[in-house]
Protein backbone atom coordinates (compact mmCIF):
# COMPACT_ATOMS: atom_id res chain seq x y z
CA UNK A 1 0.00 0.00 0.00
CA UNK A 2 1.18 3.50 -0.53
CA UNK A 3 0.74 6.30 1.52
CA UNK A 4 -0.42 9.47 -0.33
CA UNK A 5 1.48 12.81 0.74
CA UNK A 6 -0.65 15.96 2.46
CA UNK A 7 -0.64 18.88 0.42
CA UNK A 8 1.82 21.52 1.56
CA UNK A 9 -0.80 23.46 2.86
CA UNK A 10 -4.59 23.18 3.86
CA UNK A 11 -5.93 26.88 3.13
CA UNK A 12 -8.98 27.32 1.94
CA UNK A 13 -10.56 29.45 -0.35
CA UNK A 14 -12.42 32.03 2.20
CA UNK A 15 -8.95 31.85 4.64
CA UNK A 16 -7.62 34.96 4.88
CA UNK A 17 -4.16 34.99 5.53
CA UNK A 18 -2.05 37.95 7.55
CA UNK A 19 1.87 38.18 7.86
CA UNK A 20 2.82 40.57 10.84
CA UNK A 21 5.83 42.43 10.40
CA UNK A 22 9.02 39.95 9.55
CA UNK A 23 12.49 40.37 10.55
CA UNK A 24 15.58 38.11 9.68
CA UNK A 25 18.62 38.51 11.35
CA UNK A 26 22.20 36.39 10.57
CA UNK A 27 22.50 33.67 12.32
CA UNK A 28 25.53 33.63 14.70
CA UNK A 29 27.74 31.19 12.83
CA UNK A 30 27.05 34.18 9.90
CA UNK A 31 26.43 31.46 6.75
CA UNK A 32 23.08 31.93 6.99
CA UNK A 33 19.94 33.87 7.68
CA UNK A 34 17.25 33.74 10.53
CA UNK A 35 13.62 34.71 9.22
CA UNK A 36 11.24 35.06 12.25
CA UNK A 37 7.74 34.68 10.49
CA UNK A 38 4.23 35.36 12.04
CA UNK A 39 1.02 35.82 10.79
CA UNK A 40 -2.65 35.08 11.32
CA UNK A 41 -4.94 32.92 9.56
CA UNK A 42 -9.27 33.89 9.98
CA UNK A 43 -12.03 33.52 7.86
CA UNK A 44 -15.43 36.15 7.49
CA UNK A 45 -17.74 34.52 9.55
CA UNK A 46 -21.65 35.57 10.87
CA UNK A 47 -22.00 38.13 13.75
CA UNK A 48 -22.91 37.04 16.90
CA UNK A 49 -24.97 38.28 19.42
CA UNK A 50 -22.78 39.06 21.30
CA UNK A 51 -20.68 40.89 18.91
CA UNK A 52 -23.19 43.02 17.32
CA UNK A 53 -23.67 44.26 20.86
CA UNK A 54 -20.01 44.80 20.98
CA UNK A 55 -20.57 47.00 17.68
CA UNK A 56 -23.55 48.76 19.10
CA UNK A 57 -21.57 49.71 22.36
CA UNK A 58 -18.55 51.51 19.95
CA UNK A 59 -20.75 52.68 17.89
CA UNK A 60 -22.29 54.39 20.78
CA UNK A 61 -18.74 55.21 22.32
CA UNK A 62 -17.15 56.68 19.01
CA UNK A 63 -20.62 58.68 18.67
CA UNK A 64 -20.40 57.23 14.87
CA UNK A 65 -23.46 57.65 12.26
CA UNK A 66 -24.34 54.21 10.28
CA UNK A 67 -22.84 55.92 7.52
CA UNK A 68 -19.39 55.71 9.42
CA UNK A 69 -19.31 52.40 10.13
CA UNK A 70 -20.30 51.54 6.79
CA UNK A 71 -17.29 52.92 5.44
CA UNK A 72 -14.49 50.53 3.36
CA UNK A 73 -11.67 51.92 5.72
CA UNK A 74 -14.07 51.20 9.08
CA UNK A 75 -14.75 47.65 7.84
CA UNK A 76 -11.43 47.11 6.60
CA UNK A 77 -10.64 47.79 10.33
CA UNK A 78 -12.83 45.86 12.18
CA UNK A 79 -12.73 42.79 9.78
CA UNK A 80 -10.50 41.10 11.75
CA UNK A 81 -12.63 41.19 15.11
CA UNK A 82 -15.85 39.86 13.56
CA UNK A 83 -13.67 36.92 11.90
CA UNK A 84 -13.65 33.37 13.18
CA UNK A 85 -10.40 31.72 14.00
CA UNK A 86 -9.22 29.02 11.86
CA UNK A 87 -6.87 26.34 14.00
CA UNK A 88 -4.83 23.86 12.38
CA UNK A 89 -4.14 24.81 9.29
CA UNK A 90 -0.92 23.94 7.86
CA UNK A 91 1.10 27.10 6.68
CA UNK A 92 4.32 27.39 4.07
CA UNK A 93 5.82 30.18 2.91
CA UNK A 94 8.13 30.77 -0.05
CA UNK A 95 10.97 32.97 -0.36
CA UNK A 96 12.49 32.76 -3.88
CA UNK A 97 12.67 29.16 -5.16
CA UNK A 98 12.55 28.04 -1.51
CA UNK A 99 9.58 26.94 -0.18
CA UNK A 100 9.74 26.60 4.00
CA UNK A 101 6.63 24.43 5.52
CA UNK A 102 5.79 26.02 9.03
CA UNK A 103 6.32 22.57 11.51
CA UNK A 104 2.87 23.68 13.58
CA UNK A 105 0.06 23.97 12.57
CA UNK A 106 -1.88 27.46 12.97
CA UNK A 107 -3.09 27.70 17.07
CA UNK A 108 -6.82 27.80 18.20
CA UNK A 109 -6.59 31.64 17.81
CA UNK A 110 -5.32 30.98 13.95
CA UNK A 111 -1.84 32.37 14.58
CA UNK A 112 1.71 30.58 13.85
CA UNK A 113 4.52 31.23 14.24
CA UNK A 114 8.27 30.22 12.98
CA UNK A 115 11.78 30.63 12.52
CA UNK A 116 13.41 28.97 9.69
CA UNK A 117 16.96 29.79 8.21
CA UNK A 118 18.08 30.48 4.45
CA UNK A 119 21.45 30.41 3.27
CA UNK A 120 22.99 33.76 2.51
CA UNK A 121 23.44 32.58 -1.38
CA UNK A 122 19.93 32.03 -1.84
CA UNK A 123 18.81 35.41 0.03
CA UNK A 124 21.26 37.11 -2.17
CA UNK A 125 19.37 36.16 -5.16
CA UNK A 126 15.85 37.37 -3.86
CA UNK A 127 17.16 40.44 -1.76
CA UNK A 128 15.73 43.67 -2.44
CA UNK A 129 15.70 46.95 -1.55
CA UNK A 130 13.18 49.41 -0.55
CA UNK A 131 12.39 52.53 -2.25
CA UNK A 132 12.15 54.81 0.79
CA UNK A 133 15.24 54.40 3.43
CA UNK A 134 16.66 51.37 1.21
CA UNK A 135 16.05 48.70 3.86
CA UNK A 136 17.19 45.47 1.93
CA UNK A 137 14.72 42.44 2.32
CA UNK A 138 13.32 39.22 1.23
CA UNK A 139 9.93 39.12 -0.50
CA UNK A 140 7.57 36.49 0.97
CA UNK A 141 4.38 34.44 -0.10
CA UNK A 142 2.05 32.60 1.83
CA UNK A 143 1.71 29.48 -0.66
CA UNK A 144 -1.86 28.87 -1.53
CA UNK A 145 -3.34 32.27 -0.52
CA UNK A 146 -2.68 35.74 -2.27
CA UNK A 147 -0.90 37.08 0.73
CA UNK A 148 2.81 38.82 0.21
CA UNK A 149 5.42 40.48 2.72
CA UNK A 150 8.53 41.07 3.51
CA UNK A 151 11.37 39.72 5.83
CA UNK A 152 13.76 43.02 6.59
CA UNK A 153 17.17 42.13 7.02
CA UNK A 154 18.71 43.84 10.06
CA UNK A 155 22.65 43.13 10.66
CA UNK A 156 25.17 45.61 11.46
CA UNK A 157 25.63 48.42 14.11
CA UNK A 158 23.27 50.75 12.62
CA UNK A 159 20.94 51.72 15.71
CA UNK A 160 17.48 49.93 15.69
CA UNK A 161 14.55 51.32 17.90
CA UNK A 162 11.63 48.25 18.45
CA UNK A 163 8.72 48.55 19.81
CA UNK A 164 8.55 45.36 21.75
CA UNK A 165 4.52 45.48 23.78
CA UNK A 166 5.40 41.96 26.18
CA UNK A 167 3.49 40.64 28.94
CA UNK A 168 4.71 37.96 31.08
CA UNK A 169 2.50 36.29 34.42
CA UNK A 170 6.21 35.48 36.21
CA UNK A 171 8.25 39.07 37.05
CA UNK A 172 11.66 39.30 36.13
CA UNK A 173 11.02 36.38 32.96
CA UNK A 174 13.85 36.95 30.52
CA UNK A 175 14.24 36.51 26.90
CA UNK A 176 16.54 33.36 25.24
CA UNK A 177 19.29 34.72 23.69
CA UNK A 178 17.92 33.07 20.34
CA UNK A 179 14.55 35.53 20.95
CA UNK A 180 16.94 38.86 21.55
CA UNK A 181 18.68 37.39 18.30
CA UNK A 182 15.15 37.11 16.02
CA UNK A 183 14.09 40.10 17.82
CA UNK A 184 16.91 43.04 18.12
CA UNK A 185 19.27 41.12 15.53
CA UNK A 186 22.25 40.86 18.42
CA UNK A 187 21.78 38.89 21.91
CA UNK A 188 22.77 41.94 24.51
Amino acid sequence: MTSRSRPITNLLTEDQVQLFPTLASRAADGRQWLVNVHGDVSAPAGISFGKRMLLKLLQRTMRASNEDFATPLFQERIRRFLATDRPGRRIAVRIGDEVHKLPKETRRNGQFQATFPISIDAARDCVESAAIGGDQYLPLEVVGAATTGRAYLIEGDVPRLVALLAYDTKPGTVSSELLKMIRYGRAA
